[in-house]
């Protein structure tokens, strides 16, 4: 065991004097695994004695509202949730603005990661006020959307310090159109577009923009093509993820407890 402990310190002697860059990445690494190792351990230690640990992500539906029927939707789609309820309806039910932002100050100390998300969140005329009051807090902040909608938000969207924004975009133009509908395509990497344009124009770094691609019967053989279309349009990250798989009378139930 001793042997072993000198030939680290060596390597790491080594690695001092001749790649500075590579030493100081190992210690990182090195710093970072003990850290993780004590989290660990202090989480244990809480569970044991019954108290939970503090949230590390917040999640907003702000919205069931939705400007497009996707089939494979479960809120909208062919055996949707809420396919069959009226738009006002759901408005009615939607929570208020001053209730979001009263729980953004409660989790604040925590600064979890918050993700908004819908429906289509940016169909909610005071998305930008919460959005604002999350960052003002200096908290992370990610959104899902279809992006049909982005475009005239985008200036705010960058000046505010979004962190990431998630685009969902199932394939190219013809295969997207064919199941989010008309135009929906170029409206969401039009604004893709202006939201880099601006991050460029004014030196930012963020939001982080990501593609979400849904592997669906008539998207699968189009994914390649989908890392294409996220490069051309540099994109930061793109996740392939399955539909979800619930029926309407599951999420009935859910919806009731």
């Amino acid at each position: 065991m001793l042997v072993e402990l000198i030939r680290k310190i060596k390597s790491y002697i080594f690695l001092f004097f001749h790649n500075p860059f590579i030493f100081a990445k190992r210690v990182k690494i090195r710093i970072i695994h003990i850290l993780e190792k004590e989290k660990a351990a202090i989480y244990q230690r809480l569970s044991a004695d019954g108290i939970a640990c503090s949230p590390t992500e917040v999640s907003f539906c702000v919205t069931k509202r939705c400007n497009l029927r996707c089939p494979m939707c479960g809120q909208w789609g062919k055996n949707g949730v809420y396919k069959d309820q009226l738009p006002s309806k759901i408005s009615e039910d939607e929570v208020p603005l001053q209730v979001l932002n009263k729980v953004i100050d409660e989790v604040a100390r925590f600064k979890p990661l918050i993700s908004v998300w819908g429906g289509e969140p940016f169909l909610r005329k005071d998305l930008i006020e919460f959005l604002g009051h999350i960052k003002n807090r200096d908290m992370s902040c990610s959104i899902i959307t279809n992006g049909t909608l982005v475009g005239e938000y985008a200036e705010q969207i960058v000046n505010l310090g979004i962190d990431c924004l998630i685009y969902s975009i199932d394939g190219p133009e013809n295969i997207h159109d064919a199941i989010r509908g008309k135009n929906s395509f170029k409206k969401a990497t039009e604004s893709i577009k202006q939201i880099n344009s601006i991050k460029k124009k004014l030196g930012k770094k963020h939001p982080i923009l990501q593609i979400n691609t849904v592997i669906l019967e008539s998207t699968y053989t189009n994914l390649e093509k989908m890392i294409e279309i996220a490069t051309e349009l540099e994109v930061n990250i793109v996740s392939f993820v399955h539909a979800w798989f619930i029926t309407r009378e599951t999420g009935i139930k859910h919806s009731n407890v």
